[in-house]
């Protein structure tokens, strides 16, 4: 069971999409080939979602490259921040930060109108309902089972990156049976969605062992001092908390999945260094940064990236009824 985990991170999302590109280069197959399973939240959850766009052919429509390409292209229309309307909003303050008029059309073009049901192979994406006050995982075999679970792709990836302060909530219509209110970003649910989506694949096909590759955001590497921290108060603190939330949940996971998986789980990770760490800067000279470590952590990780794709191609990883009996065999003596 081959499950592929993205974390989220805002326009950071450019870093696991470089990574996708240099594994799909290596193995001469588009993403979801490689994987069973592909689970994210946040920016990784719209990651995931355009490479689930099906194709001609039953290929896939965009390549890791051009979906890299999305956060290249388009952060900056994205995360425009105009003088009226940092008045209007109070800097974030007041109303969220930036309109969604531009996301939800850039998300469109990406996805089309393609059901999350059209999936090119397993999807799960995270989310958070405020108004029912309850994690919500949208899946592509529950869609394919009941059409009340079924939803555009384009309004699932939406839902995933409505990072509060920053967007709206994604209100989902017609209301129904399994239909959501309003929701907020993924990462709410899982910033590091990868121990979800091992138990998932484990559950989907428990007589298979399964293989997680996990591709984060970039690590954040701020110190916060005890001189200046000692004298916050909850506004200095709100958002140096949603960092440390997300970066302390994220490290538990691959904890927990390194003692679950051991050489099965493969976490890709790095440093920030030469940019930001904020989810909006979409400037070129922060683009160009995110690029360039997401190049050295292929650089510093070639190797196990190689092996991988080659254990993940499609031929090399069909199960025989031999292979599958082994494994249940291994697991009865354990």
């Amino acid at each position: 069971m081959r499950v592929l985990a993205i974390d989220g991170g805002g326009i950071r999302g450019l870093l696991p999409g470089v990574v996708l590109a240099e594994l799909e280069r290596l193995s001469g197959h588009a993403t979801h080939e490689l994987f069973d399973l592909i689970a994210g939240s946040s920016a990784g959850g719209l990651v995931a979602c355009a490479l689930a766009v099906p194709g001609d052919n039953k290929g896939a429509r965009w390549s890791a490259d051009e979906v890299t390409g999305l956060f290249e292209r388009e952060g900056a229309r994205i995360f425009r921040r105009t003088l009226g309307r940092s008045a209007r909003t109070r800097f974030g303050f007041s109303r969220p930060r930036y309109s969604d008029e531009t996301l939800n059309e850039v998300l469109f073009d990406y996805c089309g109108p393609v059901r999350l049901r059209d999936a090119t192979t397993g999807l799960m994406i995270c989310s958070y309902d405020v108004e029912r006050r309850t994690p919500v995982r949208f899946n592509s075999w529950a869609a394919q089972q009941d059409a009340g679970h079924d939803r555009a792709l384009w309004q699932v990836a939406r839902a995933t990156i409505a990072a509060p302060t920053y967007f709206a909530p994604m209100r989902l219509t017609p209301p129904g049976k399994h239909a959501p209110g309003s929701l907020i970003d993924g990462g709410i649910v899982a910033h590091n969605p990868a121990l979800l989506a091992a138990i998932e694949g484990a559950t989907m096909r428990p007589q298979e062992p399964v293989t997680i590759v996990s591709l984060g955001t970039g690590e954040l590497n701020k110190r916060l001092r005890w001189e200046e921290a000692s004298t916050w108060g909850a506004v200095r603190w709100a958002r140096p908390m949603i960092d440390m939330f997300f970066d302390a949940s994220s490290s538990i996971v691959q904890e927990q999945l390194h003692r679950m998986l051991g050489e099965r789980n493969h976490r890709f990770q790095i440093p920030l260094t030469g940019c930001t760490e904020a989810m909006d800067d979409a400037s070129p000279r922060n683009l160009a940064a995110l690029r360039r470590n997401a190049e050295l952590l292929i650089e510093q990780r070639h190797g196990e990236l190689e092996k991988l794709a080659q254990d993940l191609s499609p031929e090399r990883h069909t199960p025989t009824e031999g292979d599958r009996r082994e494994h249940r065999d291994r697991r009865r003596l354990r």
